[in-house]
């Protein structure tokens, strides 16, 4: 009998331990499914900034700060020896400091007629000084003062170089993107032949925009 009862017990105890360890197992195989199904954390990379917008130059006779200006010129000279009228060519270079204020060089090569021993006449004028426009309107308006030397011919026992003062201003309209029509007029104050001359020029060309 006793026998019997410890088979008994025996195989309760067997079927019990079974089940436990089956209930532990189940558990542990859920966790291990439930832990692999997790998603792992992404790693989120940062997009890279879009690229900024290139910036296009304004094709606008307003770019640039360098002008340079060519054009026909016409110039009376008068002075006490003799009177002459005279054509030629004009070139001027300008650098912006700024929107408003620039530094011009001027030179003007002229030729023309002379009632002085009836030889032909010709002049040099050459000089620098500021200018001064408005650069942000449609048509520019500008002025300048120039101040340097003129050089006359025919020559007289005073000599043929002096002082010069170039005072004036004109307007340029926009006729290409970089290039514009420009129209100009001066009054011109020299020092020769051992007096003053008041003289004036007129002129008109082409500036190009750098």
């Amino acid at each position: 009998m006793k026998t019997i009862l410890g088979v008994i017990f025996a195989s309760f105890a067997c079927a019990f331990s079974a089940q436990a360890q089956d209930a532990v197992f189940s558990r542990f195989f859920a966790n291990s499914v439930s832990y692999s199904r997790t998603p792992a954390p992404s790693l989120l990379v940062p997009e890279p900034p879009p690229d900024p917008q290139p910036r296009h130059r304004e094709s606008s006779h307003l770019s640039g700060s360098l002008q340079i200006g060519v054009g026909y010129e016409y110039l009376r000279f008068r002075s006490a020896p003799f009177n002459a009228n005279l054509s030629g060519l004009h070139t001027s270079f300008t650098y912006f400091r700024n929107d408003w204020l620039g530094f011009e060089g001027s030179f003007v090569a002229a030729f023309g007629s002379s009632t002085l021993n009836n030889q032909p006449s010709h002049l040099a004028l050459y000089t620098v000084g500021p200018h001064f426009a408005w650069r942000q309107r449609s048509l520019q308006p500008w002025v300048h003062a120039l101040a340097g030397g003129i050089h006359v011919f025919p020559q007289t026992a005073s000599g043929v170089n002096g002082f010069a003062l170039q005072l004036g201003g004109g307007v340029d309209v926009p006729f290409k993107p970089l290039v514009s029509l420009r129209f100009e007029s001066d009054y011109l104050r020299s020092q020769l032949y051992s007096s003053g001359q008041n003289s004036f020029q007129l002129g008109a060309g082409l500036v190009f925009h750098f």
